[in-house]
């Protein structure tokens, strides 16, 4: 399997159909009696000289192949089908509850979880200012949060609209995103729907 699922290499017995992550490397070992050589779909291979035949491939997709035996007879009217299954890396998700904490003026705090099927790898709380055309306001600011990474993380924020700069009557617009760890095609990201949290006035 691939590294980064973390999953350890299996052999199974008496199967042609399985099911795994994409990017795991299969091979097949058939043992063919009075084989001279097998055709795999459009490819040829050759037995070893205990005629067991060795298909390496790379499941990249779903596929189903099919193996004609031959001998000096010709070919046998039983063939082999071999069936791969690919399950592709699930996007993380990730849950959050924001609350504002009444015995501290502008504190909030946000509480959630994150999961993925192999690891969430990190979580950041992403800000931005409305007002971005105040000076030293512009853009998001991305903060990483403390997590111990794997399938199902939980986490906790604290926020202090006063500590960020934020005057009455501003406003920030805020969302948390959780990254997994996908070897294959790179990590992929879930976002919350953006919230915004605004200093009153009075």
């Amino acid at each position: 399997y691939p590294a980064y699922t973390g999953r350890k290499a299996e052999k199974l017995n008496s199967t042609g159909q399985i099911s795994c992550p994409e990017g795991t490397a299969i091979q097949w070992q058939i043992t063919a009696k009075n084989t001279e050589s097998a055709v795999l779909n459009t490819t040829l291979i050759k037995p070893n000289s205990q005629g067991q035949l060795t298909i390496n491939q790379r499941a990249t997709q779903n596929g189903e192949y099919t193996l004609k035996l031959k001998n000096r007879l010709g070919y046998s009217k039983d063939t082999v089908r071999l069936i791969v299954n690919v399950v592709p890396d699930a996007a993380p998700n990730i849950q959050v509850q924001a609350t504002e904490d009444s015995s501290k003026l502008l504190q909030y705090y946000f509480i959630g979880t994150a999961g993925d099927d192999y690891k969430v790898q990190r979580v950041n709380f992403v800000y931005s200012y409305s007002q971005g055309e105040v000076k030293n306001k512009k853009g998001s600011i991305s903060v990483p949060l403390s997590i111990n990474a794997g399938n199902e993380v939980s986490f906790v924020h604290s926020l202090n609209l006063g500590a960020i700069g934020l005057l009455p009557g501003e406003e920030i617009k805020y969302y948390l995103e959780a990254w997994d760890n996908n070897g294959i095609r790179g990590p992929q990201v879930t976002r919350t729907i953006p919230q915004t949290l605004r200093r009153k006035t009075a």
